[in-house]
């Protein structure tokens, strides 16, 4: 939830800056883009019935938010297997966890 994600962050150094926009993840990307902001690190933990994975994933790479070198991790069930041989990002490996996948990839 929010409440809690703000209450997590009291504990972070003051200096860091951190924002929360609690708006759908696209919606989000979009304001990210326009701001200029690319990110080394970005992590996907999508509800799993959403169906929208690959979707944010092709929006991140459209919009160029991933630095270059960066890597993408995305959280999924161990059975789906995330794009095939059209990701837009190299694949860098797949790990299996108990029932959750996650797909790493990298903007190479």
């Amino acid at each position: 939830s929010i409440k809690l994600l703000r209450q997590n962050l009291e504990f972070l150094d003051p200096q860091e800056k951190v924002r929360v926009l609690p708006l759908r993840a696209d919606k989000t990307l979009e304001i990210m883009a326009s701001e200029n902001v690319r990110f080394d690190l970005i992590f996907l933990d999508p509800p799993y019935e959403s169906g929208f994975l690959e979707k944010i994933i092709v929006q991140i790479k459209s919009l160029n938010l991933l630095k270059n070198d960066g890597l993408l991790i995305a959280e999924h069930p161990k059975q789906v297997s995330l794009f095939g041989t059209e990701s837009p990002f190299q694949l860098e490996s797949v790990r299996n966890y108990g029932d959750i996948g996650l797909t790493i990839f990298i903007n190479a």
